[in-house]
């Protein structure tokens, strides 16, 4: 769902196109739609790699942080702040 509102997204907003471009098969679809397909796949990709690298960063901060303070007050606080 996701993928397809954002080609739908960057269709309009980067190539000014006015259709819907779930609409048409992937061989069909028009220019637009398939260059904003390919940013849609870029966007996704950056962010998934955002994530992973602050996951990796941050879980050897936090194993750190729960090592001197106990694991507790680290979970709690995790738990905490998940619910933002």
């Amino acid at each position: 769902v996701i993928p397809r509102i954002m080609v739908q997204r960057f269709a309009e907003l980067d190539y000014g196109y006015d259709g819907n471009c779930s609409d048409y098969e992937d061989e069909n679809k028009p220019l637009a739609c398939q260059k904003s397909d390919d940013d849609a796949q870029q966007a996704a990709a950056i962010m998934n790699f955002v994530k992973n690298t602050f996951t990796l960063i941050f879980n050897s901060v936090l194993g750190s942080i729960s090592d001197v303070r106990g694991r507790r007050p680290v979970m709690l606080g995790g738990l905490f702040l998940s619910t933002f």
